[in-house]
């Protein structure tokens, strides 16, 4: 502690982090181990066990562990970067981005509407607008719009070419969100 700044030092009193923070916290994430949180004033930077940066202080105003991403923040728009600090989704989406691991896509929407991201940030399809996405399967999505209901089919990445290939999409229909939609052979139900 220096001028009421906090700094840290390994085990082998080799120095980590220089008397330069307001808070340093330890913080365990599942599947990525114990990270350090760095705190200036009213930012805050995410650091390996190694000091190497993962989210650079000051650059977002909020992460949270997203799998093995983290969701970011600038104000109100929200974006991805990976367990290295890699931005692969810049924030540029209005809601809380989720996390579809089993489809491998993130769900986001903008003022142009929803859409699906794949693992590298790119959208899978146009944003569709006056939708929400509830959930997503390999090859379809659930969504609501109103008190509506129903299943799209979208894009799927071809894991060779890595190249989208655009699906029919079906229409929103009437049925409860208790209900099962199943997609075969083209429709849903």
């Amino acid at each position: 502690i220096k001028d009421n700044k906090v700094g840290l030092y390994t085990g082998r009193g080799v120095l980590l982090f220089p008397c330069e923070f307001t808070n340093i916290k330890i913080i365990t994430i599942p599947g990525l181990g114990n990270l350090f949180e760095l705190k200036q004033g009213s930012t805050i930077g995410l650091y390996n066990q190694e000091g190497v940066e993962i989210i650079p202080i000051g650059k977002y105003t909020s992460y949270t562990p997203l799998g093995s991403y983290f969701k970011v923040s600038k104000g109100n728009q929200y974006g991805v970067c990976t367990s290295n600090g890699v931005e692969i989704i810049p924030c540029t989406y209005n809601t809380d981005i989720q996390l579809f691991a089993k489809a491998k896509v993130f769900a986001a929407s903008k003022t142009e509407g929803a859409t699906l991201l794949a693992f590298d940030g790119q959208e899978l399809f146009d944003p569709i607008a006056d939708i929400r996405i509830i959930q997503a399967a390999d090859d379809y999505i659930l969504v609501q719009t109103d008190k509506k209901f129903g299943a799209l089919r979208h894009y799927i990445l071809d894991g060779e070419s890595g190249l989208c290939q655009q699906l029919n999409t079906g229409k929103i229909f009437n049925t409860s969100i208790n209900d099962v939609v199943r997609g075969q052979n083209g429709k849903a139900g």
